[in-house]
Formats: C-alpha cells, sequence, structure tokens
C-alpha cells in the first residue's frame, strides 16, 4: 500500500512515507489492528520474570533498527492510549494509537470488478504505530502487520470508548471508504504464497498472496479440455470454539479449531489418487493425539488450535511432535537435537496430509493438502539440499480459555486457502450465553492445489 497524498495535508506523514511503497504481513489474529513503525521507534528486551527492557537499536546490524523500517511520523499531540501486544509465538510491541482526525489514508491494491482491471481504493486506517518491538519482530522484511481478525470485540486491546474507529473493519466499513470495491465486509478468503514459489513470469497473477473479501473466488484455472475454468473446492463449514473471559462472558475471541484426527497418505504408487483412501494406493499413518479437554467441557477429544497467520510455523503439543519426529520423518532419537528436519523435501512431493477438525456444531470436516507444502519450510538445514520442517514443540493448555494453544501458523497457509465469514457475529460480542450450534463465524478450507483425473495441475509451489 501507498500513501494517499491527495487526501491529506499532513506534510510530516508526507515526507515520511509519500512515494513509498509499504509492505504489511497479514495477520488473523490480532483484533483488526493494523499498525506501522512509529518514527524512532525503540527495541524491547523481553526478559523472563521481570519487565521488558526498551532501549535504542545497536549500531551495525543490517536486519534490524530504525535504519532499515519504513516509519511514519507521529502526530504532534499526545496519543489516545497505548498497548503491550504479545503474538502467538511470544514476540512484543508496544502500540499507541491516535484519534480518527489523524488517519493514515492509504491506497490498497484491488481488483475494479466493474472495469475487470487492476487498480485501488483509499482505506483511511487509524493511526497504530509502533515505538518499540522486539528483534524478532523486526527481523522480519515488513513495514508492520494488518490485523483481520474480525471477531474478539471484547478483548480488543485499544477500547472503542474512546473513539469507535480502532480497527481495519472500521476503515473498511467506513462512509465512503475502499470506493465500493469490497463486495463483502464480513468474510474473506485468504491465499498465502509458498516462499519456495517460482515468480510469476508471465504476468498472469498466479503466485500471488491476496485477501479477497467477497462471495466468489477471485481465481481460477482454463480447464485443459474446453473453455471452461476450475476453480478450488471449499470444505463444509467448520464452525469456531468460544472462549471465556474473565469476567464470565463468553465471546469467539479467536479462530479457535480442534483437531481430532492427524495423518499422513504415503503413496504406494508412482501416480496416486489425491482424492482417494483407497489402501492400493496409500499407506496411511496415523498421529496420536492426546486429549485436552475444552473450556466448560465442550469437547474432550483432541486438542484447541489456533489457525493463525502471524506465526512463523505451527505449533503442537510435545508428544505430537515426537511422534511426527519418527513416524514420518523418520528422524532418530537424538536428545542433544530436537529440531526437525527432512533431509530430501522431494520425498514429500506426493504425500499427502489430512486434518479432522470439530466444529463447535459438532460436524467433523476433514482437510487433505499437500505434506511438502506443509512440512517443508524454505530454511535450509544442511548442504546436501535438507531443509528445517514447520513445526515446533509447545506444550498446550488443559483449559482452552487460556492460552498458549495449538497454532496452525504460515505453513497451513502455504498448504490451505482459508475463507473465513463472521457475518453471524454479534455486534460488539456479546454473549450472554454459552454459545452453541452453527449460529456463529466459521472457517472453510481448500487445498492450494487443483486436481483433475486424478493428477495435481496446480499447487502452491508452482505459479
Amino acid at each position: 500500500m501507498q500513501l494517499d497524498t491527495s487526501r491529506t495535508d499532513d506534510i510530516h506523514l508526507q515526507a515520511s512515507v509519500g512515494g513509498l511503497k509499504l509492505e504489511l504481513a497479514i495477520d488473523t489474529t490480532a483484533e483488526g489492528l493494523t499498525w506501522f513503525y512509529a518514527h524512532r521507534f525503540k527495541r524491547v528486551i523481553v526478559q523472563e520474570n521481570a519487565d521488558d527492557v526498551i532501549c535504542e537499536w545497536p549500531t551495525g546490524n543490517a536486519s534490524l533498527g530504525q535504519d532499515y523500517r519504513l516509519q511514519v511520523a507521529s502526530p504532534e499531540v499526545a496519543s489516545l492510549e497505548q498497548c503491550r501486544r504479545v503474538y502467538g509465538d511470544g514476540c512484543v510491541v508496544y502500540l499507541q494509537r491516535w484519534s480518527q482526525e489523524y488517519a493514515i489514508p492509504m491506497r490498497v491494491a484491488c481488483w475494479q470488478w466493474a472495469q475487470n482491471k487492476p487498480g485501488y481504493s483509499t482505506l483511511f486506517l487509524p493511526r497504530v504505530l509502533a515505538n518499540a518491538v522486539c528483534g524478532t519482530i523486526a527481523e522480519r522484511p515488513f513495514d508492520g502487520y494488518l490485523g483481520v481478525r474480525g471477531i474478539g470485540a471484547r478483548s480488543l486491546q485499544f477500547s472503542s470508548r474512546l473513539e469507535d474507529h480502532v480497527t481495519f473493519f472500521d476503515a473498511l466499513q467506513g462512509e465512503g471508504s475502499h470506493d465500493g470495491h469490497v463486495q463483502n465486509t464480513k468474510q474473506f478468503l485468504f491465499r498465502m504464497r509458498h516462499p519456495c514459489t517460482p515468480p510469476d513470469s508471465g504476468g498472469n497473477g498466479r503466485g500471488r498472496s491476496f485477501i479477497h473479501f467477497g462471495n466468489h473466488w477471485p481465481c481460477a484455472l482454463p480447464a485443459p479440455t474446453d473453455d471452461s475454468c476450475i476453480v478450488p473446492k471449499l470444505s463444509e463449514k467448520i464452525y469456531i470454539w468460544p472462549s471465556l473471559d474473565s469476567n464470565g462472558q463468553w465471546d469467539f475471541k479467536d479462530w479457535l479449531l480442534r483437531i481430532v484426527g492427524l495423518a499422513m497418505m504415503i503413496p504406494k504408487v508412482a501416480q496416486p489418487d489425491h482424492e482417494s483412501d483407497s489402501l492400493s494406493h496409500w499407506e496411511i499413518v496415523r498421529i496420536t493425539l492426546p486429549n485436552r479437554p475444552s473450556h466448560a467441557r465442550f469437547s474432550d477429544r483432541g486438542f484447541t488450535v489456533l489457525v493463525d497467520s502471524g506465526t512463523s510455523q505451527s505449533y503442537m503439543p510435545p508428544e505430537v511432535v515426537e511422534e511426527i519426529r519418527t513416524k514420518w520423518l523418520g528422524l532418530p532419537i537424538d536428545a542433544n537435537d530436537r529440531s526437525l528436519y527432512c533431509e530430501d523435501p522431494e520425498r514429500f512431493k506426493e504425500y499427502d496430509i489430512v486434518f479432522e477438525f470439530l466444529g463447535l456444531d459438532g460436524n467433523e470436516v476433514r482437510f487433505r493438502c499437500s505434506a511438502k507444502d506443509f512440512l517443508c519450510s524454505p530454511y535450509r538445514h544442511d548442504y546436501d539440499g535438507g531443509v528445517y520442517v514447520s513445526i515446533g514443540s509447545r506444550h498446550v493448555s488443559f483449559d482452552d480459555s487460556e492460552s498458549p494453544h495449538a497454532i496452525l501458523g504460515q505453513n497451513f497457509f502455504w498448504s490451505a486457502f482459508v475463507k473465513y465469514n463472521f457475518q453471524n457475529y454479534l455486534e460488539g460480542g456479546v454473549y450472554s450465553t454459552q454459545p452453541t450450534g452453527s449460529n456463529g463465524p466459521y472457517i472453510q478450507l481448500s487445498p492450494q492445489r487443483i486436481i483433475t483425473q486424478e493428477h495435481i495441475l496446480l499447487h502452491s509451489q508452482r505459479p
């Protein structure tokens, strides 16, 4: 996105980022907060069992600090409020927010449906700036975060009572915002490109990541035999699980699912049928899942997992990770090296992974995707072609109303199109009784691949 200089007379804002392209990470758990780096932002050192230390950045580090991130000027007035934000992977950022008078008009690339061509919309984003961040956040090659959670109104760390223009969705629904280009502000489809996807040399956009606010698929693949188009198929609706806050009130605070099944499909033949479970085509290797009762005993099966695009990898309970190590990866048990890696990523090219999710309505939904996309990170483990696996170990709370949860992080998004719908989410997140059934927010999934006549035509690592 870029500053729309025609919509602001703030000379300090224009001087700081005018004419520059800012790239933001899309975060599905960040309360809808969108933030940029503040001018001369500082470093946060997080200490165990002690207060954070906020200090200047060391000199000479080519990946960190003020000299290596685009920074937005702060207004010369006091901010409305401040907060400390902790992300799912433990990263910390200190944020401050100003009133809507100091909103930032940003031109965002979009598709103009009426003209059938690329274009731009201007969104007046709340001015939320990070005045201090931890080193892990600063290392990431982004100029801020675009929060698109859409739910959890009562867990928002900034108060809408001070001023109600707080989140990205407030900007999206604002009068005169987005120039009518958005079809549905309470439903979006998210596709995150795998880092190993080759560049899109043909200019057809198939290699792009995107977020789409609409009711239809924004992309399709021409059929190989006729003039029709093939689009991915979405799963059934998976209704997410609520949380109980400290005041005894229910809310759909996060995009929480229950995993009740996890298996790897290992092909027995050269060209297996990826839409079949036939034992003549596949060996099925299941992981034994621990049972972590959900809050208020919603379910005793499986464990709760947070779907979070802002976490760099997925995290599972330790016993699950150990079985993945031995059953799926064939790694030895080594007390001195607990890292997960695969020596030959191409080995998993035709392998599949099957997740079984349990929705709040009691319905079980099966999701099948590429094992290579989910497991294999772009980060090299050795000089022989091995790469790290995008799964870490994390202890999961027995009380799912509290963190930490297991997490399906960025590698899950490399494997899946994820569609979010919160049209039935109650305004303000006020649930006086325990939500049940199929009257709340839900997720739908589709693998980032298209299969026809038993063959994979397209997947996330092919542009």
